[in-house]
């Protein structure tokens, strides 16, 4: 399920020092353990990240990061929804 999915994501993303593409993070989510099923696994892994877009955002330019932590390179702070 995109919760497992966006679970796992944030494990990554809690020990990363900057945002991830989605290469990186679909690779790390990867080796944890989970499957996704799909013509496209990374697509697929896109859509369930968007869904998951409350606690995982996708800042343009930057990458995937969670949605409760600033990341000020980005110009991020979750305060500024």
């Amino acid at each position: 399920s995109h919760g497992e999915v966006g679970d796992a994501a944030l494990r990554v993303l809690a020990d990363a020092k900057a945002p991830m593409s989605r290469g990186d993070l679909f690779a790390a989510v990867m080796g944890q353990g989970l499957t996704i099923e799909g013509q496209d696994p990374e697509v697929v892994f896109s859509t369930m990240m968007w869904r998951e877009r409350e606690r995982v955002i996708n800042r343009k330019g930057h990458g995937y990061w969670p949605a409760d932590r600033p990341f000020e390179k980005a110009g991020y702070d979750p305060e500024d929804k």
